[in-house]
C-alpha cells in the first residue's frame, strides 16, 4: 500500500466523497495529461475551497508548478490549504496557500486522519522533529 499511488488516490476520493458529498475531487496522476490540468483548473475555477495535497514536490519541481497553477485559476478570495502528504520539505513551496498541514506519510491511515482533520472530528496536532527553512526550526 505505501507506494500504490491509484489504491490512496481512491482512499481519500472515497473518504472526501463520504465527508464533503458536494466536494469535487480532482486526482492527478504522476504525469498528468493535459485533460487532468484542464479538468483541475476548471474545478479550482468554481470552488468555494481549495485542498491541494503534494507529495515530495520539493523534489518534483513540475508537481510544485502543477499546483500553482491550478491556484493561480481559482478566485483570489477562494482560500487554499496545502496539504504536504509525505513529508514535511514541501512546506512553503506554495506562498498563496492561506495553511499548510503538515503529515509524515500517506498510508491510507493517515489519509483517514486527514479527512477527519478536515470534517473537523479531529485536531491536528504537531511537533516538528527538523528544521523547516520555510517555516522556522524544529
Amino acid at each position: 500500500e505505501a507506494e500504490d499511488p491509484v489504491g490512496r488516490a481512491r482512499v481519500l476520493r472515497e473518504a472526501v466523497v463520504a465527508a464533503f458529498p458536494r466536494a469535487t475531487v480532482v486526482a492527478l496522476s504522476h504525469d498528468p495529461r493535459h485533460g487532468e490540468v484542464i479538468e483541475a483548473t476548471a474545478a479550482a475555477q468554481k470552488a468555494a475551497r481549495i485542498v491541494v495535497i503534494t507529495r515530495d514536490g520539493r523534489d518534483v519541481p513540475s508537481q510544485i508548478a502543477l499546483a500553482r497553477q491550478i491556484i493561480a485559476a481559482r478566485s483570489p478570495t477562494t482560500p487554499v490549504l496545502h496539504v504536504a502528504a509525505r513529508g514535511p520539505y514541501d512546506a512553503g513551496l506554495l506562498s498563496d496557500a492561506a495553511a499548510t498541514l503538515l503529515m509524515y506519510g500517506d498510508p491510507a491511515v493517515s489519509l483517514l486522519a486527514l479527512v477527519d482533520v478536515l470534517a473537523g472530528k479531529a485536531t491536528p496536532s504537531w511537533t516538528l522533529p527538523v528544521t523547516l527553512p520555510s517555516i522556522g526550526t524544529a
